[in-house]
């Protein structure tokens, strides 16, 4: 008799989060959104996240489950169905339980997974749910359209006037210090932990919230208002703890101190002009009101995940904001073909344009600041730290209040004239200029040269570098480079190993000359150049953009995203160049990256400034990246088995099973639910008796195993975030 036995080790993990960046608007954010045609229907009531990692949904549709990736509607649990689809509450407990409130049948709780419904016979009057939570004794209380319940064992008390309550409940919650807070229709209470009894607050109004910020300070939320607890009735304030941070409000406090509001749109307020009053009307008071068209729909509650993204139930789905590692540098929508530069006060010049229309900004505290030019064509910068503006007929020299204009050289056709210069270098003793539809010429101080008095071919180059040698590079777009070094020239091609196509950057990486183009990347050694290859060949493909940071880190701006080899695999290639670097970090459109890169003649699409941020531009505008403040994931995904089924049959996953004689297939389906990147989590498992090491599954949720034999197997599957925890 064929018997197979499999046992599922699962380790949960813990770790820190990041948080959302409080510099950052709300466009600068990540955005997605899941509506019905994703799996998530609207009318987001509540959510909440279970101690298994999951995020859980109300609405009036059904109750929904999600691990990052897919969305479950659950219509029954241990084995049982729900009362109801209407949810109206949602709530998971740090005992791992899960209570669910209907709109109108009742209220269910799943615990060590078994469903239990509760009905008048356990002295609960069925009614819409508003809210759940426990006491520090651990006893649940519910606040329903029927008044306060609270369940003591196995059965619910009514709680009323001899608890010192006035009015029916519409609201409760649980603050930090343990403190339960119930609205009614018109007041509020409270009962401090270990008082049988609530006392008025003093306080009257209609549908109170009550919530700590990050520090643990209570703050109130009013239909029209978000003002501070009078300080008559605030205690110690205690951090955060599971019954703030796992459900939803209407409003929510960040890990940041954001203030976010969910009214008639979303609203935020950063922590410092939340110093600075005591009260705050989100509809007409100073703060960041994200576009309507931002969200999928009209803003119903908030909630922040355990890795620091903030979620917003709407009435078409569910949306989530996440910090981007590349952040968008706020150019209008619509504008591309950029052009950066920076200045000799260390400040960031941006040129973009739309409908070959182009404007010009710099960038300042607040973002970007459109400048009055209409006609900048190119930027750069001198080697003095002079900004270069290529401008309609002439060159623009700008430093400190300085500005001079070097105009175009005589004879230039008018077609180059209307288009400019596509191309400019300083190489410090003159200027270099490729003049669209023409030719390259170089101005020293009186006049124009053409290319051929240096040696240097006549037509313009694709691009121009300076080695920190002095020597003069010019790119082709017929995989050639001519180097100018005291006057010596030479010519490189495919006789001298280089192959990269059209030829869009050339750069000197300390003392290493680096040939990039549309085919690849090169680099010059011993007089030949030779090829530069990742595990990913493609990731090297349309370099238009190369940088060596101070630390060693080498990064490369291309069609696939943004590069980056770190220092130690930089040196190691250099050593043994006609090796493969494996080890190194790509950001793509998941990280924020602006669309791809955009090819544009003579202009580098990577620059550092100051502040150690590197700006980068693509096909959907210009975006900066901090390699010091990079956000990362400390949060392990848990992992769980979902399922296992073997000949079309599902069989339970629970615990270990035993497979009858004759079953050759199996299938085992497992998630890992993570939220900040879920696309990126990476999944490993095998099967012992089977599998003599771990099968690497990428991001694919399903393990398949054919013509197993008699015996014994062990099941084990883990997982990692995209930061590799």
């Amino acid at each position: 008799m064929f018997r197979s036995a499999i046992a599922f080790t699962l380790v949960l993990l813990s770790g820190s989060a990041h948080a959302l960046d409080p510099t950052l608007s709300i466009s600068q954010l990540h955005h997605d959104a899941w509506t019905s045609k994703d799996g998530m229907p609207g009318d987001v009531w509540e959510m909440t996240q279970d101690r298994d990692g999951f995020m859980w949904f109300a609405t009036p549709s059904g109750l929904y489950r999600f691990d990052g990736v897919r969305f479950e509607h659950i219509r029954s649990l241990g084995g049982q169905p729900l009362l109801s689809n209407v949810i109206a509450t949602v709530r998971a407990f740090p005992d791992g339980s899960l209570w669910i409130g209907y709109r109108y049948a009742g209220m269910s709780v799943v615990r060590d997974g078994r469903l239990r419904h509760y009905s008048e016979a356990d002295g609960y009057e069925p009614g819409t749910v508003y809210s759940i939570v426990a006491d520090e004794r651990g006893r649940t209380w519910a606040a329903t359209s029927k008044g306060l319940f609270m369940l003591d064992g196995s059965r619910w008390h009514k709680i009323g006037a001899d608890w010192g309550l006035d009015g029916r409940s519409e609201g409760l919650r649980r603050d930090p210090t343990g403190r339960l807070w119930v609205n009614t229709e018109n007041a509020l209470f409270y009962r401090d932990p270990g008082v049988d009894r609530f006392v008025p607050s003093g306080l009257t109004g209609q549908h109170f919230n009550v919530m700590p910020d990050r520090d643990g300070h209570l703050w109130l939320w009013y239909l029209d208002r978000v003002t501070r607890l009078p300080e008559r009735l605030a205690t110690p304030p205690k951090p955060r703890d599971w019954w703030t941070t796992s459900y939803s409000f209407d409003a929510i406090f960040d890990r940041d101190g954001n203030l976010w509001h969910a009214g008639i749109g979303l609203y935020r307020m950063s922590p410092d002009a939340l110093a600075r009053t005591g009260v705050w009307y989100p509809r007409t008071d100073p703060g960041e009101h994200a576009p309507a068209s931002l969200v999928s729909g009209d803003a119903m509650t908030m909630f922040e995940d355990r890795e620091g993204n903030v979620w917003l139930g709407t009435r078409r789905g569910v949306d989530r904001f996440r910090r981007d590692r590349i952040v968008s540098m706020g150019l209008p929508a619509g504008y591309s073909y950029a052009a950066l530069a920076v200045d000799d006060g260390g400040r960031l010049w941006a040129r973009a344009e739309s409908t070959r229309q182009p404007r010009l900004w710099v960038y300042g505290a607040a973002g970007p600041e459109d400048q009055p030019e209409r006609d900048v064509q190119g930027l750069a910068t001198a080697v003095d730290g002079a900004l270069l503006l290529s401008r309609a007929g002439y060159i623009e020299r700008r430093k400190g209040s300085g500005r001079t204009r070097i105009p175009f050289p005589d004879g230039v056709p008018q077609a180059a004239m209307d288009a400019g210069v596509r191309t400019m270098l300083d190489d410090g003793r003159g200027l270099w200029a490729g003049f669209a539809y023409d030719k390259l010429y170089r101005w020293t101080g009186d006049r124009w040269h053409p290319a051929h008095e240096y040696g240097v071919p006549d037509p313009e180059p694709i691009c121009m570098a300076r080695g920190a040698d002095g020597t003069v590079w010019f790119g082709y777009r017929d995989s050639t480079v001519v180097s100018l070094r005291e006057g010596q020239v030479r010519r490189y091609g495919s006789a001298d190993g280089l192959g990269v196509g059209v030829v869009a950057r050339v750069y000197d990486a300390g003392g290493v000359t680096l040939v990039a183009g549309d085919k690849g990347l090169s680099m010059l050694s011993a007089g030949r150049f030779v090829p530069v290859r990742l595990a990913d060949p493609q990731a090297l493909a349309g370099i238009t953009g190369m940088l060596l940071r101070a630390d060693g880190d080498l990064w490369l701006n291309g069609s696939r995203g943004l590069v980056r080899i770190p220092a130690a695999q930089w040196r190691a290639f250099l050593k043994a160049p006609a090796g493969t670097i494996a080890t190194y970090d790509l950001f793509d459109a998941t990280d924020g990256y602006p669309g791809i890169a955009q090819f544009r003649s003579g202009q580098s699409s990577l620059l550092e400034t100051p502040d150690g941020r590197l700006w980068l531009h693509g096909t959907d505008g210009a975006a900066w990246i901090d390699p010091a403040r990079l956000p990362r994931n400390g949060m392990a995904p848990p992992v769980h088995v979902l399922s296992v089924s073997a000949g079309g049959r599902s069989l339970d996953a629970t615990g270990p099973l035993t497979l009858p004689a004759g079953t050759q297939d199996l299938q085992i389906a497992y998630t890992a639910p993570s939220f900040t990147m879920p696309e990126r989590v990476r999944f490993r498992y095998r099967l012992e008796g089977v599998d003599d090491d771990w099968r690497d599954a990428g991001p694919r949720r399903t393990a398949y195993y054919t013509r197993l034999g008699p015996g014994s197997y062990r099941f084990i599957v883990s997982a990692a975030n995209e930061d590799g925890v």
